[in-house]
């Protein structure tokens, strides 16, 4: 054999064995090092947290706080729903034998989280509860994560009343809450009740809070993002309590925020304000009638060239269908159901041609 091929195999498998004794070299702490690379995929992240799992285990131990740290690790990466459970369950078992019983809620709170992220509504609440319940024994002045766990509590609940109950009794601890905390969580809670009541038909007990989200005072909110949504959600409030030009103040304020930020991010939001602001405008009769319909129009043009259209989509299109057909009876009371059709054509249309599912949960945004 010729002398470069020698040296071409020798390279090779000196390249092999570098690999391999590096690879026997990395301890826990590389492994985890590697796993926090902001450019890696989540199984890349995963298998080097595997490694770092192995290496914990041989030094440290099966039953130690480092493989406990390292499971909830795992867990929030794994992709595999009956894995995600076990490590949350491994990591809880191995801290309470350790006598960690605030790892143990946390670990149990994340648990909760990645339930969430299943649609797992009945595990969820029992992560949470089961998080609650430790936060409170062994925190009880701990009001950060004991607001959190009501929080999700009542995010978990499909009952009405319990949501309720569950965002009262975090609403309680909102004065207590830490100083770096208190505006987050508290905005998250106000946003919460104020939507459930307003899903129910509430819309006096639903105010109070929406004018604490968009008044001048230190409860308004801060974020742009929320006070758009506030505002939005405030205005249509007024107009089914029969407050046509209260309604319209707020519907345009939201629509000035929701224009500030990037329209792919909040185009939904915007297409339901405009319907909404051409509802309260019909109401009090106060502009020509080409000009309410206009705003009709604006909310329908946010789907003309999108390239996909989900079942979230086409929930906010029926929505404002229904509501445009009522301020177009109310505007143009002389012309037909069919001339109302034929606007709709004329403005429902789409390039659209794939159809994507997805989950609505129309007018609740408590995450």
């Amino acid at each position: 054999m010729k002398k470069w091929t020698w040296s071409i195999l020798a390279v090779f498998f000196l390249g092999i064995a570098v690999i391999i004794f590096s690879g026997m070299n990395k301890d826990m702490n590389d492994y985890l090092k590697a796993a926090e690379n902001p450019k890696a995929t989540d199984d890349t992240v995963v298998f080097n947290l595997e490694k770092a799992l192995e290496k914990s285990r041989e030094k440290y131990g099966d039953r130690s706080v480092e493989s406990a740290d390292i499971y909830v690790l795992i867990a929030q990466k794994e992709r595999d729903g009956s894995k995600v459970l076990e490590y949350f369950d491994k990591a809880t078992i191995i801290y309470e034998l350790q006598n960690q019983p605030l790892r143990a809620a946390e670990a149990q709170y994340k648990k909760g989280l990645r339930m969430l992220d299943y649609n797992e509504n009945d595990l969820s609440k029992e992560a949470f509860q089961s998080a609650l319940e430790r936060y409170q024994q062994e925190e009880p002045e701990n009001a950060d994560d004991i607001c959190r766990c009501y929080y999700y509590l009542a995010y978990s609940s499909v009952d009405y009343n319990e949501k309720i109950n569950n965002l009262k009794m975090a609403e309680n601890l909102i004065d207590d809450l830490s100083s770096e905390n208190e505006k987050e969580i508290s905005d998250k809670i106000c946003v919460s009740i104020a939507n459930n009541y307003f899903v129910q038909a509430e819309y006096e007990n639903a105010l109070p809070y929406y004018e604490k989200l968009t008044g001048d005072g230190p409860e308004k909110a801060t974020d742009k993002r929320t006070l758009a949504d506030s505002y939005s959600m405030h205005g249509a409030s007024f107009i089914y309590l029969g407050k046509a030009e209260a309604a319209e103040e707020k519907l345009r304020k939201a629509i000035e925020l929701y224009e500030e930020m990037e329209v792919d991010d909040c185009y939904l939001e915007l297409s339901k304000t405009y319907t909404d602001l051409a509802f309260s405008c019909a109401k009090q009769k106060s502009q020509p009638a080409d000009q309410i319909i206009g705003y009709g129009e604006q909310a329908f043009s946010y789907y003309l060239n999108r390239d996909t259209i989900t079942s979230t989509d086409l929930s906010y299109i029926n929505y404002s269908k229904i509501i445009m057909g009522n301020v177009f009876a109310m505007v143009y009371p002389e012309k037909e159901e069919w001339e109302y059709q034929e606007w709709c054509a004329k403005y429902i249309r789409s390039n659209a041609n794939v159809y994507q599912d997805s989950n609505v949960n129309f007018g609740i945004q408590i995450k």
